[in-house]
């Protein structure tokens, strides 16, 4: 919900860095309090669904906006040592993962996250794995 960009101008409902900034210290936060933490990347959008959507709201979004707020991830991940799962899956077959609105995943998009968050905590989700090069 944080990544969208707003108006005309598109600008960042909330930008990269205060993204980052949140994210980092929930993170922080919750392992502190012996949460066991576990991030996933913002999904995808089917642009040729969202953006007419979102355009009656004054939102933008798209897969290059999607990736920035996931470069942002990545560093807290790589910083925290936090697991970060990726959802470039979706991308694989929009037409079949992502809700009408073209924003959201649909039933098919949550179980599939649903089993890899169950999978990773049994220890074998090695290929969802983002490697960091």
């Amino acid at each position: 919900n944080d990544s969208p960009l707003m108006g005309p101008d598109r600008i960042p409902q909330v930008s990269t860095d205060e993204y980052e900034r949140n994210i980092k210290m929930l993170v922080k936060w919750s392992l502190q309090l012996g949460a066991k933490v576990l991030l996933f990347e913002v999904t995808p959008v089917h642009e040729d669904r969202a953006t007419p959507g979102f355009t009656k709201t004054g939102k933008f979004q798209s897969n290059e906006n999607v990736e920035r707020y996931n470069a942002a991830l990545r560093r807290v991940s790589r910083e925290t040592g936090v697991e970060l799962l990726s959802n470039r899956w979706i991308w694989e077959d929009p037409d079949r993962y992502c809700d009408r609105d073209g924003v959201h995943g649909d039933a098919d998009a949550y179980g599939v996250q649903f089993v890899l968050h169950d999978e990773h905590h049994r220890g074998r989700v090695e290929f969802c794995r983002i490697p960091y090069g």
